[in-house]
Protein backbone atom coordinates (compact mmCIF):
# COMPACT_ATOMS: atom_id res chain seq x y z
CA UNK A 1 0.00 0.00 0.00
CA UNK A 2 1.38 3.65 -0.71
CA UNK A 3 1.98 6.11 2.06
CA UNK A 4 0.57 9.14 2.46
CA UNK A 5 3.49 10.87 1.02
CA UNK A 6 3.55 8.72 -2.26
CA UNK A 7 -0.10 9.89 -2.87
CA UNK A 8 0.24 13.20 -2.14
CA UNK A 9 3.41 13.43 -4.77
CA UNK A 10 1.19 11.41 -7.03
CA UNK A 11 -1.39 14.67 -6.54
CA UNK A 12 0.96 16.78 -7.26
CA UNK A 13 2.22 15.14 -10.22
CA UNK A 14 -1.26 15.04 -11.41
CA UNK A 15 -2.12 18.80 -10.89
CA UNK A 16 1.49 19.71 -12.52
CA UNK A 17 0.73 17.53 -15.45
CA UNK A 18 -2.76 19.13 -15.64
CA UNK A 19 -1.65 22.79 -15.01
CA UNK A 20 1.06 21.56 -17.97
CA UNK A 21 -2.19 20.49 -20.61
CA UNK A 22 -4.03 23.48 -19.28
CA UNK A 23 -1.21 26.10 -20.35
CA UNK A 24 -0.71 23.97 -23.71
CA UNK A 25 -4.41 23.94 -24.60
CA UNK A 26 -4.63 27.31 -23.85
CA UNK A 27 -1.28 28.38 -25.92
CA UNK A 28 -3.32 25.97 -28.97
CA UNK A 29 -6.06 28.19 -28.37
CA UNK A 30 -3.98 31.59 -28.68
CA UNK A 31 -2.49 30.27 -31.35
CA UNK A 32 -5.88 29.38 -33.18
CA UNK A 33 -7.56 32.90 -32.68
CA UNK A 34 -4.27 34.27 -33.52
CA UNK A 35 -4.24 32.62 -37.53
CA UNK A 36 -8.30 32.90 -37.41
CA UNK A 37 -7.44 36.66 -37.04
CA UNK A 38 -4.55 36.58 -39.63
CA UNK A 39 -6.56 34.89 -41.99
CA UNK A 40 -9.94 37.23 -41.23
CA UNK A 41 -7.60 39.86 -41.95
CA UNK A 42 -5.91 38.62 -45.15
CA UNK A 43 -9.79 37.78 -46.26
CA UNK A 44 -10.58 41.34 -45.88
CA UNK A 45 -7.52 42.64 -47.43
CA UNK A 46 -8.66 40.34 -50.18
CA UNK A 47 -11.98 41.73 -50.60
CA UNK A 48 -10.83 45.17 -50.55
CA UNK A 49 -8.68 44.77 -53.47
CA UNK A 50 -11.15 42.80 -55.22
CA UNK A 51 -13.46 46.02 -54.71
CA UNK A 52 -11.10 48.37 -56.04
CA UNK A 53 -10.14 46.52 -58.57
CA UNK A 54 -14.31 46.32 -59.86
CA UNK A 55 -14.85 50.00 -58.35
CA UNK A 56 -11.85 50.80 -60.74
CA UNK A 57 -13.55 48.36 -63.81
CA UNK A 58 -16.56 49.92 -63.45
CA UNK A 59 -15.49 53.33 -63.58
CA UNK A 60 -13.73 53.01 -66.79
CA UNK A 61 -16.60 51.54 -68.52
CA UNK A 62 -18.23 54.71 -67.06
CA UNK A 63 -15.18 56.98 -68.70
CA UNK A 64 -15.76 54.48 -72.00
CA UNK A 65 -19.20 54.99 -72.51
CA UNK A 66 -18.98 58.56 -71.30
CA UNK A 67 -16.26 59.36 -74.35
CA UNK A 68 -18.60 57.47 -76.80
CA UNK A 69 -22.07 59.72 -75.35
CA UNK A 70 -19.99 62.92 -75.67
CA UNK A 71 -18.61 61.77 -79.50
CA UNK A 72 -21.66 61.19 -80.90
CA UNK A 73 -23.29 64.28 -79.27
CA UNK A 74 -20.30 66.32 -80.91
CA UNK A 75 -20.92 64.03 -84.19
CA UNK A 76 -24.12 65.28 -83.99
CA UNK A 77 -23.45 68.64 -83.50
CA UNK A 78 -21.22 69.06 -86.42
CA UNK A 79 -23.93 67.48 -88.71
CA UNK A 80 -26.38 69.99 -87.63
CA UNK A 81 -24.26 72.98 -87.90
CA UNK A 82 -23.28 71.77 -91.49
CA UNK A 83 -26.83 71.33 -92.38
CA UNK A 84 -27.72 75.15 -90.70
CA UNK A 85 -24.44 76.25 -92.75
CA UNK A 86 -25.83 74.57 -95.57
CA UNK A 87 -29.43 76.40 -95.43
CA UNK A 88 -27.89 79.55 -94.55
CA UNK A 89 -25.38 79.60 -98.17
CA UNK A 90 -28.52 78.25 -99.99
CA UNK A 91 -30.97 81.09 -98.67
CA UNK A 92 -28.03 83.38 -99.26
CA UNK A 93 -27.57 82.56 -102.52
CA UNK A 94 -31.75 82.93 -102.78
CA UNK A 95 -31.63 86.54 -101.40
CA UNK A 96 -28.72 87.52 -103.79
CA UNK A 97 -31.04 86.63 -106.57
CA UNK A 98 -33.69 88.22 -105.28
CA UNK A 99 -31.63 91.92 -104.41
CA UNK A 100 -30.57 91.33 -108.27
CA UNK A 101 -33.79 90.86 -109.51
CA UNK A 102 -35.01 93.45 -107.40
CA UNK A 103 -32.23 95.60 -108.74
CA UNK A 104 -32.85 94.87 -112.12
CA UNK A 105 -36.82 95.43 -112.23
CA UNK A 106 -37.32 91.46 -112.95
Amino acid sequence: MASVAQVLDRIRSAETEAQRKVEEAREKAEKIVEEAEKEAEEIVRKARVEAEEEAEKILQQALKEAREEARKVREEGEREIEELRSQAEKRLDEAADAVVGLVLGE
